[in-house]
């Protein structure tokens, strides 16, 4: 049973970084948040079952793992020495074949 698309792809990411990496060359790399659980494959399956309309091929996916950083309450007014971490994400590159393009933003 293949997982619904919309569960693998969380949000696409649009940063000074994944807008710089869209607009260079013949080939647009977009940044999405995925869950961290998806493997390359689910990813690219995912983004051509939600961009089918526009009839996008995915060549290449990359991807990074971001550990949470700790985030203490002093700063948030709460009791000192107390805190906790920020979620673990995972972010896909996707690479899109020369000519294909999506509207993200």
């Amino acid at each position: 049973m293949r997982p619904d698309p919309y569960r693998i792809i969380l949000r696409p990411l649009l940063t000074e970084k994944s807008t710089a990496a869209r607009e260079e060359g013949p080939r647009k790399r977009y940044l999405f948040e995925v869950v961290p659980t998806a493997t390359k494959i689910q990813i690219r399956e995912a983004v051509e079952e939600i961009y089918k309309d526009k009839k996008v091929t995915v060549e290449q996916v990359n991807t990074l793992r971001v550990k949470g950083k700790f985030r203490s309450n002093a700063k948030r007014g709460l009791y000192a020495g107390q805190g906790g971490y920020a979620k673990d994400r995972k972010k896909a590159f996707v690479t899109l074949k020369a000519g294909d393009e999506l509207d993200v933003a």
